[in-house]
């Protein structure tokens, strides 16, 4: 029994940390409608690539605001398709682009 609670445990404590760098990588917000997910800098922009490119079907659902101008070099693509297997990775969320700029320098 002690070992199953350590498991559950350790299991807990994983899903917790995971959690918190998911929410970490951006500026603020939650991904809601009322209170979506800030990206404020190029780091941002760069872990929704991340987010995306490596989870299945993660932004679906969720809301996001660029909140300042963004200057680059911007070069990570959000979103992949391979033709030779069909494999594919989508941005599925809401993207507010809120009038600013994504300045590739």
């Amino acid at each position: 029994m002690k070992q199953l609670r350590k498991i559950l445990l350790a299991f807990a404590f994983a899903l917790t940390v995971s959690n918190i760098a998911l929410f970490a990588q951006f500026g603020g917000g939650n991904g809601t409608v009322g209170n979506p997910y800030q990206i404020a800098t190029r780091q941002h922009l760069e872990a929704l690539a991340d987010s995306v490119n490596n989870g299945n079907n993660w932004s679906r659902g969720k809301y996001f605001k660029v909140m300042n101008d963004i200057a680059g070099p911007i070069t990570t693509v959000i979103g992949r398709y391979n033709p030779y297997n069909n494999y594919s990775k989508t941005f599925q969320g809401n993207f507010d682009g809120n009038n600013k700029k994504l300045l590739w320098q």
